[in-house]
């Protein structure tokens, strides 16, 4: 199966630093699976952008990550 993992700018903080939960998960996914990365802070995509991206590279499961913003008081 063909695993898509995408996490989205998050439109704040225009964070570049790498995002582990993909590269984690992609590592512990077992063998026999194609994970592909895909990180919105360097390739930003539409919602419309994304679900063709799916149906082009026949992605048979996608995983969408999410951060939230953090306040310090």
């Amino acid at each position: 199966m063909r695993i898509l993992l995408y996490n989205p700018d998050n439109g704040v903080t225009q964070n570049f630093m790498p995002h582990l939960w993909m590269f984690l998960l992609q590592s512990l996914t077992p063998p026999g699976h194609e994970v592909l990365l895909i990180d919105g802070n360097a390739q930003p995509m539409t919602d419309a952008e994304l679900v063709q991206f799916a149906l082009k590279e026949r992605i048979g499961l996608v995983g969408i990550g999410a951060m939230t913003k953090t306040t310090v008081v």
